[in-house]
C-alpha cells in the first residue's frame, strides 16, 4: 500500500507531514494541485530549511520518492530524490540495512510520471536503474 506526506517550507529537514494512503495518479494528481508557487515565495523569504516536497511512500518496502517542483509550478524541472533501504554487507561480518538515497534533477513531467508509474507498480529494479541514469545525467 502507497501513501504520501508532504514537508512543507518551515518543517524540519526531518519532519514530513503524513497525507494518507494514495495511487500514483492520485500522487500525480497531489503534484498538480500543490502550492508550489506559494511555498517557493514563502521559501525566497526564509531562505533557509528544506523546499516543499511531496513524499510518495511505500512503507513495507521501506522506499520514498521526494518530488520538488524547482521553479514553483508543476511544469517546471523537478528535483527527485529516491530512498530506500538497502541490505550491504561489511567487510567483516554480517550484511546491514543501510539507508540508500540519491537525489538528481529532472527536466520533464513526463520523467516524473514514469518514475511514479515504477514506484507505485514497485518495479523496483527498473525505478533503481532509472534513478542511476538520471543521477549520473544530472552531474
Amino acid at each position: 500500500m502507497l501513501s504520501h506526506a508532504v514537508q512543507y517550507v518551515g518543517d524540519a529537514y526531518d519532519h514530513s507531514t503524513p497525507l494518507g494512503p494514495i495511487d500514483g495518479a492520485g500522487f500525480k494528481a497531489a503534484i498538480d494541485d500543490f502550492p508550489w508557487a506559494a511555498q517557493h515565495a514563502q521559501w525566497d523569504k526564509a531562505q533557509e530549511g528544506p523546499l516543499p516536497c511531496l513524499i510518495l511512500r511505500a512503507e513495507v518496502d521501506q522506499r520514498e520518492l521526494w518530488v520538488t517542483a524547482l521553479g514553483g509550478e508543476p511544469g517546471d524541472a523537478y528535483q527527485l530524490q529516491s530512498v530506500s533501504i538497502q541490505m550491504r554487507k561489511s567487510l567483516f561480518g554480517k550484511p546491514k540495512a543501510q539507508h540508500d538515497a540519491t537525489a538528481f534533477d529532472v527536466d520533464d513531467r513526463a520523467t516524473v510520471d514514469q518514475l511514479i508509474d515504477l514506484f507505485a507498480s514497485a518495479s523496483y529494479a527498473q525505478l533503481d536503474a532509472q534513478v542511476q541514469r538520471l543521477a549520473r545525467e544530472s552531474d
